[in-house]
């Protein structure tokens, strides 16, 4: 069929991209957010709530397609300085081969490598 592409094919790749760009956009308003606030949101809906009206920034996961519940991004506060976020992947579930993280960006809270739900 013209238009469709199964699980691990180019439309994959396209939703890593995409929500690799959702990733990086809020991690930007996190990191916003603290500049204003002095620490970290607790949650994506404190965030969410502190957005202006008609912010481009896409709190849900979109990694697991369109016929999914809209969920959040997992995000999990791990110090006053410090945080983990990701997108939980087609199968909707935590710590598992499709999660997506964010690109590594230096000089901020966010925790990238050896992070896991498990773990914090």
């Amino acid at each position: 069929m013209k238009g469709h592409f199964s699980e691990g094919e180019i439309y994959d790749d396209l939703v890593v991209k995409q929500t690799k760009i959702h990733l990086t956009s809020v991690i930007q308003a996190i990191e916003f957010y603290k500049v204003q606030n002095g620490h970290y949101p607790e949650t994506l809906q404190i965030l969410e709530a502190s957005l202006p009206e008609n912010a481009m920034v896409f709190l849900y996961d979109a990694s697991q397609g369109l016929m999914q519940e809209p969920q959040y991004l997992y995000y999990h506060l791990i110090s006053e300085n410090q945080y983990h976020i990701r997108a939980y992947g087609r199968d909707g579930l935590i710590n598992t081969s499709d999660d997506i993280l964010p690109l590594v960006i230096e000089n901020i809270g966010l925790v990238v490598e050896g992070a896991f739900a498990s773990d914090l």
